[in-house]
């Protein structure tokens, strides 16, 4: 049982780490993503409070997404990175 939470413990510090990047790479990256990419409809008129509440929550998701997305690319990479099992030491040869 007390490798299974260790191994958990990996898994959850990988994933954690992961995700800290996906949020700090969104949070940089988003806004400016966000401006690209949203275009004001015509009927909006003069007033901004739907486009503004509509660009926070389309940034929300956006950095949701990011976050799950680089957690598991974090746990896919520290599984093709993990070392095989160590290997047997041989004994020293007889004399």
């Amino acid at each position: 049982m007390k490798k299974f939470f260790v191994r958990l413990k990996k898994i959850l510090g990988t994933f954690a780490l992961g995700a800290i990047g996906g949020a700090i790479l969104v949070s940089v990256v988003g806004p400016d993503l966000l401006a690209w990419y949203f275009e004001p409809p015509a009927f909006m008129g003069v007033t901004c409070q739907p486009a503004a509440v509509w660009a926070v929550h389309a940034f929300q998701r956006l950095q949701l997404g990011a976050i799950s997305v680089c957690g598991v690319l974090a746990l896919i990479l520290a599984q093709m990175l993990k070392k095989g099992p160590p290997k047997p030491k041989l004994p020293p040869p007889a004399v």
